[in-house]
């Protein structure tokens, strides 16, 4: 194996311990393989699905300073980066059509506003 992904979003996953164990194990069972935090994101605006427990607050900043925390985390534990899904989704409720899929937001976890705007949150990448 050359390289494996994970997905990690903590309105489903939760906090940071589970992600960062199970990096670890991969690049244990596979050091030569890198391995990324493939998919993430974050609410920056409220959402209909009214997540609750959530490490930081729904906004910019609260994206913002999820993303800055999880980095150390992926590092710590060996990952070599990580993406952002859906980083470009703009007004979802308009074209996300899928059978048994609400819109659930999706937007609201892009890295830009719904005028196409870059939020802070792009910088917690950095």
């Amino acid at each position: 194996m050359d390289v494996t992904g994970l997905s990690y979003y903590p309105m489903w996953h939760g906090d940071f311990n589970k992600l960062s164990s199970t990096n670890k194990a991969l690049r244990s069972n596979f050091s030569r393989a890198k391995v990324y935090l493939a998919e993430t994101a974050y609410y920056w605006d409220r959402n209909q699905k009214g997540y609750t427990n959530l490490p930081s607050p729904k906004t910019p900043q609260g994206r913002y300073d999820l993303l800055k925390a999880l980095t150390p985390v992926v590092r710590d534990a060996g990952g070599s980066g990580i993406f952002a899904w859906g980083s470009y989704w703009l007004q979802s409720s308009k074209w996300l059509i899928a059978p048994g899929w609400s819109d659930d937001d999706a937007s609201r976890r892009s890295m830009s506003d719904d005028n196409a705007r870059a939020t802070i949150g792009i910088d917690g990448l950095n």
